[in-house]
């Protein structure tokens, strides 16, 4: 089955995307401990369909400007894991390479500081979208902006490589979030039949 077989929406339809029906790599990004399951449960039961801010404005502007600068295709599709329909991501970009392979893009603007590369949250991110869509490497692309006003011409770039045991430590936490949610999720449709 084709990543293509496996859009879930378009995140660009914001009104109708239901991000709470799934496990995304925006939450993916916080599973840092095993011990804290239960937390992202309720974190995830309690989500309220984020609409984002001013930095998400901000990443809105910047971001096709980034993929263009390095010529990566512009995303806004949801794609489902093909193992559970349950684990989605949205990457910023996805590249088909010659060989068939995807090389997958993640945009971050960064606001007032130097930023040197990914964040553990930021990783654990691209692992989860590696993780969705079959890849196996990911572009990072950032821009520093001060005041609003890039910090230099020219955005970063970084290549990750999948992390197979780190993506096992996130499927270790993501299992059961998903599982703890769906119960919940069904125990609240049971009352209100």
């Amino acid at each position: 089955m084709s990543y293509l077989d496996r859009v879930l929406a378009d995140s660009a339809d914001r009104a109708n995307w239901g991000r709470d029906s799934f496990i995304g790599a925006s939450d993916a990004a916080n599973y840092a401990r095993e011990e804290s399951i239960q937390k992202y449960i309720l974190a995830k039961l309690k989500d309220g369909r984020f609409q984002g801010n001013a930095y998400t404005e901000a990443g809105h502007r910047w971001e096709p400007e980034i993929l263009d600068w390095f010529g990566v295709p512009h995303n806004t599709l949801t794609f489902h894991a093909q193992d559970e329909r349950g684990f989605a991501a949205t990457p910023d970009g996805i590249e088909v390479l010659p060989s068939g392979e995807l090389m997958l893009a993640e945009v971050k603007v960064i606001h007032g500081r130097v930023h040197t590369g990914p964040t553990p949250a930021h990783l654990r991110q691209i692992w989860w979208a590696q993780y969705v869509l079959g890849a196996r490497r990911t572009k990072y692309l950032w821009r520093e902006l001060v005041d609003g006003v890039p910090r230099r011409l020219e955005p970063h770039i970084q290549i990750i490589e999948l992390d197979d045991a780190a993506l096992a430590k996130l499927l270790r936490i993501a299992r059961p979030v998903l599982a703890g949610v769906r119960a919940a999720r069904e125990f609240e449709r049971s009352l209100a039949a």
